[in-house]
């Protein structure tokens, strides 16, 4: 029995469009941003939070600016800022991102929280970093790799702890 050339070509195709539907996970780079505090207005409504802005005047809503003589701040206006702020605590708290991956519309934050000693005040953890601005839907924050939550950008409002 011979297959003909058409269903060889139809099978071909199919394969084709099966290999271009599984999307594609990429690394993508971030760029820390330093220089920056959370205003004491800014309400936290949760234990860890998340604040995703595309403007400066967004950014600057939540985030003052810690001007000292060798550290000049500055957010580029060109990327999509990014933070994770956690409650105030009185244990020394780092928080570090790990690495960011795309797929699709969808982007994935993975992040890591180190608790040291007692301090005898409180501090407000937070990381802020950059990516640059792409067609996302959808942030995943993973803390170790195991989701903890995810914001949907269309349906972002601007609250406090949140936008």
């Amino acid at each position: 029995m011979k297959i003909k050339p058409i269903a060889l070509i139809a099978v071909g195709f199919i394969a084709l469009a099966a290999c271009k539907a599984q999307a594609q996970t990429t690394e993508i780079k971030f760029y820390p941003s330093t220089g920056y505090f959370l205003k004491n207005t800014v309400k936290l409504q949760y234990p860890v939070n998340y604040f995703v802005a595309d403007t400066q005047d967004e950014f600057l809503y939540s985030f003052g600016v810690g001007r000292t003589m060798s550290n000049q701040p500055s957010i580029d206006s060109a990327k999509r800022t990014i933070a994770i702020a956690l409650t105030p605590t009185d244990k020394q708290t780092e928080v570090t991102v790990k690495s960011i991956k795309q797929k699709d519309k969808t982007l994935t934050v993975n992040y890591s929280v180190k608790v040291g000693e007692k301090l005898t005040y409180k501090m407000q953890p937070v990381t802020i970093f950059q990516v640059d601005k792409s067609d996302i839907k959808e942030i995943i924050f993973t803390q170790d790799n195991t989701f903890y939550d995810k914001i949907t950008l269309p349906d972002m409002k601007m609250e406090s702890g949140r936008f």
